[in-house]
């Protein structure tokens, strides 16, 4: 499928143009790539209110957040009421990112450019944490190709992806559905950095483990 294909079907409205092209090569039997992005998705989604439930659960329990969701189910053993609250979170923000964006399809987007952003900074900070434990924790362990060339060229890597497809394209376009993206990111990331800092200042952060007892 040429690259001007695919411009083509994203002017007009195909946020992910999967669907049209699979059709061009298989016809009605499209419908099969449908239904495995669905049930990518459900799965994808399942595991990320499990991860979050679960580390809301472990950072309440240590005090950063409300008791009440550091509590598990007396009979199944779960930290239902972390769960119940990522759920409601998630419903209210799709609410509201259907509303501001004008439907699914641009929700959808939206949460995606977000996550384009956090994926990649987490990604940069671990492979700056697999040079630093190595060379502070278990400097014995440390190899030259495996905790320092490669976890660098990730960085780099990393670092030019996020400024190439997320700084450059993003501020490039109109608030409402790009520039608004970086703002709300960059926003995000700061609130967690003072968070961080304000409690590093009240308590020995290296001492704290977030494992969960679930």
């Amino acid at each position: 499928m040429p690259v001007s294909e695919v411009a083509h079907y994203v002017s007009q409205g195909q946020i992910t143009p999967i669907l049209p092209i699979a059709q061009h090569y298989i016809g009605g039997f499209a419908v099969l790539v449908a239904v495995t992005g669905f049930t990518a998705t459900i799965a994808s989604f399942g595991a990320g209110l499990y991860a979050a439930s679960r580390s809301l659960y472990a950072v309440s329990r240590e005090g950063f957040a409300p008791k009440y969701f550091a509590r598990l189910h007396p009979k199944f053993a779960t930290p239902w009421r972390a769960e119940v609250a990522a759920l409601v979170f998630s419903l209210l923000a799709l609410v509201l990112l259907c509303w501001w964006q004008g439907g699914i399809g641009g929700a959808y987007a939206y949460v995606g450019e977000v996550f384009v952003f956090f994926v990649l900074v987490l990604y940069i900070f671990a492979n700056v944490a697999n040079t630093f434990y190595h060379l502070r924790v278990r400097r014995d362990e440390f190899n030259i190709w495996l905790n320092g060339i490669i976890p660098v060229a990730g960085i780099g890597i990393d670092a030019y992806i996020l400024y190439k497809s997320f700084f450059v394209s993003e501020l490039g376009l109109p608030f409402k559905t790009g520039s608004s993206i970086v703002w709300f990111s960059l926003a995000w990331a700061a609130i967690g950095v003072i968070w961080a800092v304000r409690w590093r200042m009240k308590r020995p952060l290296a001492t704290l483990t977030l494992t969960d007892a679930s």
